[in-house]
């Protein structure tokens, strides 16, 4: 074992300790709930409090579910509470709102971070609801999902698109069965997770594919100690693909590929200095491989713990096995005084070979998120919220040299870093780059705004229809400006975008511009 790789061992260990002595001095049974990500939305709206200083800083929020004691809810979150049916000493059942989630495209495939749900053109719809039981250090979280994907006809080329069939399934969705040793929780899911600062995407790890099966152990609470907060995340999981769709980092074109299944491991954590209380420092290390590679493999137990393997690629050398990595480190500030957050984050698909190959070539294989967010006081609480995120994908001027693929396309793992042909970290599409602004009037829960967004599709091409540098001759962008809304009627929480959404030489085809009207609504029944 490296020692590298003891060293993070034993840290983590000390952490688990350290953190069950703390409850052991203050022991109690709290009720809980993972939070699900994305298309319920609370977890972005829990986010707005925290910024506005409105909910204390309990979670850095950069590791999601998060998992938040009922006590943690204002006036106004209390609705997205469970409903009590049965309550006793030990035991508690409770009801969990029912959610609904519906998109539509007019023209073309548009819209991501939908779980489930396809990059296609037409209809969908995703339902969900459950119940949540409590026992003690128990939670139990049964949230299945029912959804139906799209497959109306669109224009599509050779290096474009390809019209797959629909799917109608259900599965287990945001479920979770977790059980609390202290600040540290041992869990078995099928929720989503986020991993990173971003709002808009995730170089890691996002809500944009269909949850995967997995094990973790992680903070339900962060550890506090003389030296500041810890939050970690350690999971394995297996990831499936499906043989009739097209997949997200190959233009939505079906391949050939292996099919065995795969296994993926990751780590998480996130440090908050003591003395610098809002700002978070992170990182996030993810490796896949297929169990094939796996099971021959003669490292005992350690060998599945592949994201504690060494920085450097000789400790592990990825150009020989079918293993793939993926990490990013990032940086996050919460100014909950000035109602504001800025945040980056910088990753790389692939290792790189010493120190020096990371001082000279820093930029090789890399990619970028950067966010800022600000509330403005208006007149009788009101509040104007402006925000911007920055996402690029594309390659650097390094690939003229050395190419390293697109982002979720490189290496051994013929699927790429996908679960059921999608991609798991951002979801615009494969390596593209992505501008967001939006403004928004804000009250409460409401929220009324504008979005505009600029996506840059792929802009440089190693191979085909390139120039000498390798950069398209010609450039297909998208730019969409809509209405972005949140708000409350009875006991129903609505939440929607409706952009118009512009394409010039659509298909990378010259002079094909393109309308598309994109429609996306989350109703959630508050119980």
């Amino acid at each position: 074992m490296s020692s590298y790789k003891q060293k993070l061992i034993i840290f983590l260990i000390f952490l688990f300790i350290y953190s069950i002595k703390t409850y052991a001095q203050n022991k109690q049974y709290n009720l809980s709930l993972n939070l699900p990500i994305g298309y319920s939305n609370l977890d972005d709206y829990y986010r707005d409090l925290v910024v506005k200083g409105e909910v204390k800083l309990t979670h850095s929020l950069n590791i999601r579910p998060l998992v938040l004691n009922f006590s943690n809810f204002n006036d106004t979150s209390k609705l997205f509470k469970p409903k009590k049916v049965y309550d006793s000493n030990s035991i508690n059942l409770s009801i969990l709102p029912l959610n609904i989630l519906q998109k539509f495209n007019t023209n073309q495939p548009y819209g991501w971070n939908d779980g489930p749900l396809s990059f296609s053109k037409g209809y969908q719809v995703l339902g969900s609801g459950g119940v949540y039981v409590n026992y003690k250090n128990l939670h139990v979280i049964i949230r299945p999902e029912f959804y139906k994907t799209a497959s109306d006809n669109y224009r599509t080329n050779s290096q474009y698109g390809q019209v797959t069939p629909s799917i109608s399934d259900i599965g287990m969705g945001q479920s979770v069965i977790r059980y609390d040793v202290g600040k540290n929780s041992v869990s078995l899911s099928t929720q989503n997770m986020w991993l990173g600062p971003g709002r808009y995407s995730s170089l890691i790890m996002s809500n944009n594919s269909k949850g995967f099966k997995h094990i973790s152990l992680g903070t339900n609470t962060p550890l506090n100690t003389k030296f500041g907060n810890f939050e970690y995340l350690l999971f394995s999981g297996i990831l499936t693909t499906l043989n009739n769709q097209g997949f997200e980092n190959n233009n939505l074109k079906t391949k050939l590929f292996n099919g065995s299944l795969r296994y993926i491991n990751g780590f998480s954590i996130v440090y908050s200095p003591k003395h610098f209380s809002n700002l978070f420092l992170g990182f996030n290390r993810v490796f896949q491989t297929y169990y094939s590679a796996l099971e021959s493999n003669n490292g005992g137990l350690s060998k599945y713990a592949l994201a504690f393997n060494g920085l450097f690629k000789p400790s592990y050398n990825d150009d020989k096995l079918k293993i793939d990595q993926i990490l990013s480190i990032y940086s996050r500030w919460v100014m909950p005084k000035e109602k504001a957050e800025v945040y980056f984050e910088y990753g790389y698909n692939d290792a790189k070979s010493n120190t020096r190959d990371l001082i000279l070539d820093n930029s090789h294989a890399s990619a970028s998120i950067f966010g800022l967010r600000k509330f403005f006081t208006l007149k009788n609480n009101n509040l104007l919220l402006l925000e911007t995120e920055i996402t690029r994908m594309s390659q650097r001027p390094s690939y003229l040299q050395r190419d390293a693929g697109n982002w979720y396309t490189h290496g051994e793992i013929t699927q790429g870093y996908t679960n059921n042909n999608q991609i798991m970290g951002a979801g615009s599409g494969l390596g593209n780059n992505v501008q967001t602004f939006a403004a928004s009037w804000n009250r409460g829960l409401t929220k009324i705004g504008l979005q505009f967004q600029r996506i840059n599709q792929n802009p440089t091409q190693r191979y085909g229809n390139a120039n000498n540098l390798f950069i398209r001759n010609v450039i297909w962008n998208d730019q969409s400006v809509g209405l972005i809304t949140r708000f409350k009627v009875y006991n129903l929480i609505f939440n929607g975008n409706i952009e118009s959404v512009s394409s010039t030489n659509y298909l990378w085809e010259p002079g094909l511009n393109t309308k598309n009207l994109y429609m996306y609504l989350s109703t959630i029944i508050a119980l």
